[in-house]
């Protein structure tokens, strides 16, 4: 009885809300399940998969929706949105930025939070002595004002972004969503990964630092 909020999280996590029949996933990289989360959809060797899991049977009916057989219990990722990123090994920037800005623990251990999250690469485009100035101790604010523009409150996957069109940061700014020739962006920078799930939120790898408007940070 003590696991029954595990067990239903992981239940239904096997769950997506409406019929997709094979057809329908094999377009799609991804859904929202009925608990919340994002499971992955994609093509292998060995056929369709859903996360780790292979699809063994598709499409049998059923009164109230569909059924496709898989060969292994998946489970919902259970590492933070900071974990998760020093998994990767390519976000050690933004992780010095956090902590230096006192955002680390709230992105750790708190949301759940969207977080559109800039590559080493992106960061090194400003410039080493940029990213040394904002990192000082007497920045903190104008670090903290940066990063809280790269994060929305609640777990805003791919879709729900592209639909709404736009979504309001942590810093009270506004990120414009859209899809151009190169793919889908927020604000001036592309997304280049999308829909990475964590623990505690989601994350959308983008090629640049985004900037704040001026006057927004100026207001705070």
């Amino acid at each position: 009885p003590e696991n029954k909020k595990a067990l239903t999280d992981i239940l239904t996590y096997h769950v997506l809300p409406g019929e997709f029949p094979a057809s329908q996933v094999l377009s799609m990289n991804g859904s929202q399940t009925v608990g919340g989360r994002w499971v992955q959809f994609s093509r292998s060797g060995d056929g369709v998969m859903v996360d780790d899991a292979t699809v063994v049977i598709a499409d049998i009916p059923c009164e109230n929706g569909t059924i496709h057989v898989i060969d292994t219990v998946i489970t919902p990722a259970d590492e933070s949105i900071v974990a998760t990123a020093k998994d990767a090994g390519s976000f050690q920037t933004l992780l010095a930025a956090a902590k230096a800005a006192g955002l680390a623990e709230t992105l750790d251990t708190k949301g759940p939070f969207t977080v559109f999250a800039p590559t080493d690469d992106a960061f090194n485009a400003l410039g080493s002595d940029t990213i040394a100035s904002l990192l000082k101790p007497e920045n903190r604010e104008q670090l903290a004002m940066i990063l809280k523009h790269h994060v929305v409150a609640g777990r805003v996957y791919s879709p729900t972004a592209l639909k709404a069109g736009s979504a309001k940061t942590l810093a009270g700014t506004t990120l414009p969503f859209s899809v151009k020739s190169k793919g889908a962006m927020v604000s001036n920078a592309q997304i280049i990964a999308t829909d990475i799930d964590t623990s505690n939120g989601v994350i959308h790898v983008i090629d640049r630092v985004m900037m704040p408007p001026m006057k927004s940070a100026r207001s705070q």
